[in-house]
């Protein structure tokens, strides 16, 4: 291998092991009322600055993870069916920080709203 080919790869993983450790991430897990986790629930984080959009569904334990994020603020809420909509108005990031921001829905109609 050359020099040139040596050096350019070494770049490309110190600029990728930079890049990575400086993205955040959000974790949690839903659960309902009596602590029973919520599967399938859909988790949509909000960019309060750009309005960019990430939506994903809890795992059948009630899992969910938002990884390689951007430092910002953000809104966080949770629906799923039988449930209120929860909402969290403002989570800040900052640079490679993991937030766990769980939740324990509430029983109700999914036009209702609780703010955590």
């Amino acid at each position: 291998m050359s020099r040139k080919s040596i050096l350019f790869a070494s770049m490309i993983v110190l600029f990728g092991a930079t890049a990575s450790s400086q993205s955040s991430s959000v974790t949690g897990i839903v659960t309902d009322p009596s602590g029973a986790v919520v599967a399938w629930a859909t988790v949509t984080l909000t960019n309060a600055g750009t309005g960019l959009q990430w939506t994903m569904l809890t795992t059948d334990k009630g899992y969910y993870s938002i990884p390689l994020l951007k430092a910002g603020t953000y809104r966080l809420a949770v629906q799923a069916a039988g449930f209120k909509v929860s909402q969290l108005p403002v989570l800040a990031l900052e640079v490679s920080q993991t937030v766990r921001q769980d939740f324990q829905l509430e029983i109700g109609e999914l036009t209702q709203q609780v703010n955590v």
